[in-house]
């Protein structure tokens, strides 16, 4: 299993959590550092690889 760790400014999270996971194979889990992750999680909801992405709220 491949591991991405999202560190960029809160702002720009939604944008390259969208990018990665659109780019990622199925086995790839990705996780952010970023203080916030209402608007992310919000945001991939509906997303094919929304599972591969960790939103603890």
């Amino acid at each position: 299993m491949d591991v991405i760790i999202i560190a960029v400014p809160v702002d720009k999270t939604k944008n390259v959590v969208l990018e990665v996971l659109n780019n990622i194979s199925e086995d790839t889990l990705v996780f952010d550092v970023g203080s916030t992750k209402e608007n992310v999680c919000n945001a991939i909801t509906n997303h094919p690889k929304r599972k591969n992405f960790s939103c603890a709220l």
